[in-house]
C-alpha cells in the first residue's frame, strides 16, 4: 500500500519518498513506454529497440537487453533473500527500494530513441 503525500508516496514496507510518477508508471503501466503511447496513436511501432518484442513494464523489468546493466543490480540485491524471477507485485512490496533506484535508472525518453 502506498499513500499519496504531496507528489510523493511513501512506501509502507520501506518507508521511502519517491516521486509519484516512478511508480505510477511501472507499476501500472502507464507510462512513456512504446505499447502504451502506440496505443494512443503516438508512436507508429510497438517494438522495443533492442528487439521484435512489445516494450511494456514486463518487458523492461524482466527482458529488455538495454537494461541489462541496471537489471543485474536489481538481481543480485533481490538474489540475496530471493529467488529471480519475482513478480512485480512482489519486488515492489519486498524490495520497494532497489525497485525505485532500478525505476530511476530508466530514461525512457533515451531508451525509445534507440
Amino acid at each position: 500500500m502506498a499513500v499519496l503525500i504531496s507528489s510523493t508516496y511513501i512506501h509502507k514496507y520501506s518507508h521511502t519518498h519517491i516521486p509519484t510518477y516512478i511508480y505510477t508508471h511501472i507499476h501500472t503501466y502507464i507510462c512513456n513506454i512504446r505499447s502504451y503511447l502506440y496505443r494512443f496513436k503516438i508512436i507508429e511501432t510497438p517494438i522495443c529497440p533492442c528487439s521484435t518484442t512489445i516494450q511494456t513494464t514486463d518487458h523492461l523489468l524482466f527482458e529488455c537487453e538495454l537494461l541489462n546493466k541496471e537489471r543485474d543490480n536489481l538481481i543480485s540485491i533481490v538474489l540475496q533473500t530471493e529467488v529471480w524471477l519475482i513478480s512485480k507485485d512482489k519486488l515492489v512490496r519486498k524490495h520497494f527500494k532497489i525497485f525505485a533506484k532500478f525505476t530511476n535508472e530508466i530514461s525512457f525518453d533515451n531508451l525509445n530513441k534507440v
